[in-house]
């Protein structure tokens, strides 16, 4: 066998790691072998040694194993590390390293040197530093973390953690963005109700509810949207429609608007398109609003309201004033109330 020689057909080395393990890992080597004349060996098992030294010539053995390798023209491939782990320290603590094959004891020279490829593995533990020769970012393989440091490569800057969900995935400095401010961004919810429904005189009936679950403290815009169908009386026919955040009880200026005359042509029906908005201020949980009417004119005045929509909109910061409660004036209602009675007579 000592005329025979290793010809190799692909040079590169080609990482494998093994699946759900840093350590050890595996990479891919192929060769083909020949006799003194270039021709390819008999089809048969043979005994190779494969080693990584320190040297291109002498050196330290820094890692061996043989295998009993089978040829098919004269090729062959061998996952190195398959039967003696590789430790991936090995990369890290080597600059080079290089590839010593044995056939049958002889050495077959020269080594081969490791290119880039084999040391890609150390991208698990990637340290980059910034142009002063500071340390800016670190990944750990181990636990599947991508770090930041700050303008002095001590603390933590940015976490990024693969292996984790929710909170803990990322971590931010203080004046950052932070979690509450990724979680409580504003959000919508809306209902609907187009049933007719018959407004009464002594409290304001629901004509649709919006059950929401508030993340934290923050404004909910609320705006309503309805008609008013007036009917049954050449007389006098009104009503009011509101956002508030209690069933029944009386209209609360100045959140309501309120439509309709003080006479009709006849007693048939009379369409008013409403639209109403009310703002709160909560502090988180649970909340129910309600768009809701209340009818001014007795029988046999008729007030019904249909194609009922309310919808909020959550908003967790403030910019400016905002007036939650602010009537214009005590007079204003009471021009109103006037107005209603003369209305009525």
């Amino acid at each position: 066998m000592k005329n025979k020689y290793f010809s190799l057909v692909i040079s590169t080395l080609v990482l494998f790691p093994l699946k759900g393990k840093s350590l050890p890992f595996e990479f891919s080597y192929q060769g083909r072998l020949t006799d003194s004349t270039g021709n390819a060996v008999a089809d048969s098992t043979y005994s190779i040694m494969f080693s990584l030294n320190s040297d291109a010539v002498a050196g330290d053995l820094i890692w061996s194993e043989s295998a009993m390798i089978s040829t098919i023209n004269g090729l062959f491939q061998h996952s190195l590390g398959s039967i003696v782990p590789i430790h991936p320290n090995l990369f890290s603590d080597y600059d080079e390293l290089f590839l010593e094959i044995s056939l049958s004891g002889t050495p077959i020279l020269p080594r081969t040197r490791l290119n880039s490829t084999a040391y890609s593995h150390l991208s698990g533990n990637l340290e980059v530093y910034d142009n002063d020769s500071i340390l800016a970012i670190v990944t750990d393989g181990d636990s599947h973390r991508l770090i930041f440091l700050d303008s002095m490569g001590v603390d933590t800057a940015i976490l990024l953690t693969g292996i984790f969900s929710g909170d803990s995935s990322i971590v931010l400095p203080d004046d950052a963005i932070n979690e509450d401010e990724i979680l409580n961004e504003p959000g919508i919810a809306e209902n609907s109700n187009i049933s007719i429904i018959t407004l009464n005189t002594s409290v304001m009936t629901d004509l649709v509810t919006l059950n929401i679950e508030l993340p934290t403290s923050g404004f909910v815009v609320l705006h309503g949207k309805c008609y008013l169908r007036l009917n049954g009386t050449t007389g006098a026919n009104m009503a009011r429609i509101q956002i508030d955040d209690t069933s029944g009880g009386p209209a609360n200026f100045p959140y309501f608007t309120q439509a309709g005359l003080s006479g009709y042509v006849n007693t048939g029906y009379n369409y008013f398109p409403i639209y109403v908005t009310r703002t709160f201020y909560v502090t988180g949980g649970e909340y129910s609003f309600r768009l809701e009417g209340m009818a001014l004119s007795t029988s046999p005045a008729v007030a019904e309201s249909w194609d009922n929509i309310l919808t909020a909109i959550f908003y967790p910061t403030g910019y400016g004033t905002v007036k939650l409660a602010s009537p214009e004036s005590l007079n204003r209602k009471e021009i109103i109330e006037s107005d209603v009675s003369q209305q009525q007579r």
